[in-house]
């Protein structure tokens, strides 16, 4: 591909992203309120996945950009042999990643959750759950959950890649 095409393709998908963040946003920042594990009466949640939309946009943005820059890798006549393969490397690992963060959000769905987030990278293990209707009672009980569904999962695929010592769990509710 030309570096000109990749560049404007990378600076349109940004321009997206922003748009659909600043759009799915709140318009007042000083009504709005962070949720810290604590029930806030002013969290309306339109729907089951608006609270994680713009998690999951600049994580899916994130990965397009890792799978971009390999391919420019990859395509370029000045990379050597080795920078392939590790580009190639780099894009299956990527693509798991994914297909695993996917997968993983179903699972805790099945838990059951109204929707869930979840973002691996090198460093971090991240998992957010939003439950309607839950109270601060079953918050441990609902991290618990999370961890030993996610953990059998990663288990029995053998997921290596993810590291679980940096697990964060959060529950919305």
């Amino acid at each position: 591909m030309n570096r000109q095409v990749v560049g404007f393709l990378s600076l349109f998908s940004l321009v997206l992203v922003l748009s659909i963040y600043y759009v799915a946003s709140p318009f007042d920042k000083a009504d709005s309120k962070e949720v810290n594990n604590e029930i806030k009466e002013d969290l309306k949640v339109e729907n089951d996945d608006y609270y994680f939309l713009s998690y999951s946009l600049i994580r899916d943005e994130n990965h397009r950009q890792t799978i971009e820059d390999q391919v420019a890798i990859i395509s370029s006549s000045e990379s050597e042999s080795s920078e392939v393969v590790s580009a190639r490397e780099r894009i299956d690992l990527e693509e798991k990643i994914m297909e695993t963060e996917s997968i993983l959000q179903d699972v805790i769905n099945q838990i059951p959750f109204s929707a869930s987030y979840v973002e691996i990278t090198p460093t971090d293990f991240i998992m957010k759950a939003y439950k309607q209707g839950a109270t601060a009672d079953e918050e441990l009980d609902l991290v618990l959950s999370i961890f030993e569904t996610t953990d059998k999962y990663i288990t029995n695929n053998n997921l290596d890649f993810i590291n679980l010592e940096n697990a964060q769990v959060e529950i919305v509710y």
